[in-house]
């Protein structure tokens, strides 16, 4: 009966230490391969980077693009871009004309609305500065509904996650809060 004991006592330490040596060979292989799969991240970064050196590849730039529907005539569409400009709210702009008809509606208090034209604007913001694009363009169109009721505009922001270096470098700083001293030589 004792040397079933002994015997059994040793069977149990044996699988301890193989158990042991098995679970330290796992994590060690763990270590190996996640070691591995860094550096074939790391390469394959740096591939990319070869390729596609013109590429935002650092993590998202702090840009968004926006796109600005809006019920606009031709007087007021130049003050409210110059004045997004100015207080440096956007890097870049498009505008595209849309349904050039003049629609008219008839609300339902009786009124009659004219619509000459929606405008499409697609643009480039900083991050930091979608709330106050949105209260620029909000405070533009105050006095302004569609059907009487509804803002007459739509602002939709995208946030963009690479793209041309030299032109997202130029966004950031266009969009800065501080310009930057382009005298410099």
């Amino acid at each position: 009966m004792k040397d079933q004991e002994a015997s059994l006592k040793a069977s149990e330490e044996a699988q301890r230490k193989a158990r042991a040596a098995a679970n330290n060979a796992r994590a060690k292989q763990a270590e190996e391969q996640q070691a591995y799969l860094a550096q074939l991240m790391t390469e394959r970064l740096a591939q990319f980077e070869d390729n596609f050196s013109n590429t935002w590849s650092t993590g998202t730039p702090g840009i968004h693009l926006f796109e600005l529907t809006a019920d606009l005539d031709h007087g007021t569409e130049g003050d409210l871009i110059k004045s997004l400009f100015n207080r440096r709210l956007i890097a870049d702009i498009e505008q595209y004309k849309m349904d050039t008809t003049m629609k008219v509606i008839f609300t339902q208090e009786g009124h009659m609305e004219t619509h000459t034209e929606e405008t499409k604007f697609i643009g480039i913001c900083n991050e930091d500065k979608i709330d106050e694009l949105s209260e620029v363009i909000g405070a533009h169109f105050k006095n302004h509904r569609r059907n009487g009721k509804f803002p007459s505009f739509d602002l939709t922001t995208y946030a963009i996650a690479t793209g041309s270096v030299k032109y997202l470098e130029w966004a950031i700083e266009e969009t800065a809060i501080e310009a930057k001293d382009k005298t410099e030589y």
